[in-house]
């Protein structure tokens, strides 16, 4: 009996214990999530995020993206690429604009500019071109016309009132953000995080070799530039062979192509509604991929091998010309002066005008036929 009253004392003592664990856990949680403005970006700098920032990053429209992949369906299919998101990408953008010496304004236009991106992210291009638009996204993106209106839809300004940020001071497009944004080829903070970023996660550059290139990046006078031109051909060469093997190859673009008619066939049979598409990625896969809907399934076996064709299926080829994205850096001379590393790289050069021409003459996608799916959404 005794020994019984023991083990019960024990058991007690065990459990009191294990509450006061789990309510010193949930405190330091809840204070981590609340006090800690240290934000971390790949090439290892922890960035001090003062009230504003932290307030819109607690927002829920930032929490969604951390589950908005921004390689689309090559996260879930193909060569498995390692995890990028939305968020991370924002963070990244906002710090080099925050590194730049840029406003409070342009620093959060740049934390939100991509937040507006629906599931699988370039997926939408392709899911909501007009017949015949299938290249329409290399002048303007989706996410780019849908932009101001979703974060007005988001309610943001609520949380921003407070910080006199008004709703036109969160456009991206602004002329005077021009840490933030820049026409290529020349270089902004959203072209330099992501290719950077990609750099790093995908093996072409380590760690190292980012903080090396970032710490060589000046921003003046409303420009981004180089004064090392090895660091400036390093980082142009990830932008023009991302262009080529990545984000404008056949077999990306036809995964988001496939993926595509899975969505637009999920929308029409009320699988899925449009404004499901601002869910994350993860929870519309689960969607797509537990229905018995059997075009569906053939769409994303088709996804999973973009470039093979499954039999008895009819295909259609659409021509496609992917965007060239290659960056041609400036670079400042001990003189004062500037030049672009086309000028100064002939190697470079030729790389560079090789891909841009690639990008222009394009190339035939085969595509599984529609089957009905083809209405404009």
């Amino acid at each position: 009996m005794d020994l019984f009253k023991k083990k019960s004392k024990g058991r007690i003592y065990s459990l009191l214990l294990l509450c006061v664990v789990l309510l010193c856990s949930l405190y330091l949680s809840f204070f981590y999530q609340k006090s800690d403005k240290d934000l971390k970006v790949i090439w290892g700098e922890n960035v001090k995020a003062n009230d504003l920032i932290m307030s819109v990053i607690r927002t829920p429209v930032m929490g969604r993206i951390k589950d908005v992949d921004q390689s689309g369906p090559a996260h879930f299919f193909g060569p498995r690429l390692p995890r990028f998101t939305r968020f991370e990408h924002c963070v990244g953008v906002w710090v080099l604009i925050k590194r730049a010496g840029a406003g409070m304004q342009e620093q959060v236009a740049g934390l939100l500019h991509d937040a507006s991106y629906t599931v699988f992210s370039h997926v939408s291009d392709h899911l909501f071109a007009k017949k015949g638009g299938v290249n329409e996204y290399t002048q303007v993106s989706y996410q780019d016309k849908t932009h101001m209106q979703y974060l007005k839809d988001s309610k943001l300004q609520e949380a921003l009132e407070q910080y006199n940020i008004s709703e036109s001071d969160l456009d991206p497009s602004k002329p005077e953000y021009t840490a933030l944004e820049q026409p290529l080829p020349n270089m902004c903070a959203d072209r330099i995080h992501y290719n950077i970023h990609t750099g790093v996660i995908t093996g072409m550059i380590s760690e190292n070799e980012a903080k090396k290139i970032i710490e060589n990046l000046n921003f003046k006078d409303n420009k981004w530039f180089f004064t090392d031109p090895a660091k400036a051909r390093r980082f142009a060469e990830l932008s023009v062979y991302y262009t080529q093997n990545f984000w404008g190859a056949k077999w990306n673009v036809a995964m988001n192509m496939h993926l595509a008619k899975a969505l637009k066939r999920a929308i029409k049979i009320k699988l899925l509604k449009n404004s499901d598409l601002y869910l994350t990625d993860s929870v519309v896969m689960q969607k797509l991929t537990k229905n018995q809907d059997s075009f569906i399934h053939f769409m994303l076996e088709q996804t999973k091998r973009p470039l093979s064709k499954i039999p008895g299926k009819k295909y259609n080829s659409v021509k496609f010309i992917p965007k060239f994205r290659g960056i041609d850096p400036l670079i400042k001379l001990e003189d004062g002066s500037f030049k672009k590393l086309t000028e100064m790289d002939y190697m470079f050069k030729h790389h560079y005008d090789s891909v841009k021409a690639w990008c222009a003459e394009g190339y035939y996608v085969d595509v599984i036929d529609s089957e009905g799916e083809d209405e404009d959404l």
